[in-house]
């Protein structure tokens, strides 16, 4: 059972049903049993150890869910548990894992950059392609949104030719939205645009939506880039609307950020104020993480 309950956790994680996914990843590590679980992991899977899925899925359904503080708490028991079971796969599959989750949690590049920088040289110094791969995409991300574009040119086209290739494989719709709110930061929003057309078509092809109210509200942020106020409005509901479907709370947390941000610039503020209190309110937990700092910040703005 304890197999089942991990398969089926991870499907429901990359179809963005966070509750279940949670609920399953609970179960599998109630059930664990070393002598089923790690066997079954000794062909196809990043690690040899049966709780590291589990608690992989644990970290990314809490935290997409806002429960921050018990997201962290796994995150500590899964790079404890990496570092005593000393396998250098288990290690960089989690430090990969927790790169993906503070990357959408921080708002500062330069730190995510330096993160990412030590996944890649570990992945590179023990040979895990796929890792190594993933961390230099997110690198470049950090770089274009540090306005280092002639440096991160060469790093994305190397480490993600292949995104724009006929075929699928998971994560190809993230990595392509970090892609486009990089190049928006750095000043190319119609270049974003055009990333996230790829990254829906993505979506809809595999069904792969666990990130898919972030989309829209990356498109959001790209359409104010370029004066197309109208069209980014519903952008940002569409973000809210399904992020509350998955009972996402970071996702709408940021959704309504946005649209708060876009409802002030109009003179919208008290609605503003309340859309984002409504959803900053729900939090109990994580209040120190930069992305609740941040919605703080703005509340406090709007209260002015």
């Amino acid at each position: 059972m304890s197999v089942a309950y991990m398969s089926r956790g991870q499907s429901s994680l990359a179809l963005g049903d966070f509750a279940a996914a949670r609920n399953d990843a609970e179960n599998a590590l109630r059930l664990y049993d070393p002598a089923v679980m790690d066997k079954a992991l000794l062909h196809g899977h990043w690690t040899n150890d049966g709780q590291i899925i589990p608690l992989m899925v644990c970290i990314e359904s809490l935290t997409y869910l806002g429960h921050l503080d018990q997201a962290r708490q796994k995150r500590d028991e899964a790079l404890a548990r990496a570092h005593q079971i000393k396998h250098a796969a288990t290690l960089a599959f989690v430090l990969s894992c927790i790169a993906g989750c503070e990357a959408h949690i921080e708002v500062d590049p330069a730190f995510l950059l330096d993160h990412v920088a030590k996944l890649e040289a570990f992945s590179l110094q023990h040979g895990f392609a796929l890792w190594e791969r993933s961390a230099k995409w997110q690198r470049g991300c950090c770089l274009i949104a540090l306005g280092r574009t002639d440096e991160a040119a060469e790093l994305l086209a190397e480490a993600g030719a292949e995104l724009h290739d006929p075929g699928s494989f998971l994560y190809k719709p993230t990595w392509l939205m970090s892609l486009a709110e990089a190049l928006g930061q750095a000043g190319r929003p119609r270049d974003g645009l055009k990333e996230l057309e790829d990254a829906a078509r993505e979506i809809e092809a595999t069904e792969e939506r666990w990130a898919e109210a972030n989309l829209h509200r990356i498109r959001g942020e790209l359409l104010m880039m370029v004066g197309d106020l109208a069209s980014a409005e519903p952008s940002f509901h569409q973000a809210i609307e399904i992020a509350r479907g998955q009972s996402a709370k970071l996702w709408e947390l940021r959704a309504a950020m946005s649209l708060a941000r876009l409802w002030s610039d109009q003179g919208r503020r008290e609605q503003a104020r309340d859309l984002l209190a409504s959803i900053y309110d729900w939090f109990t937990e994580g209040l120190d993480t930069p992305v609740l700092r941040e919605a703080r910040v703005t509340l406090e703005k709007l209260a002015t």
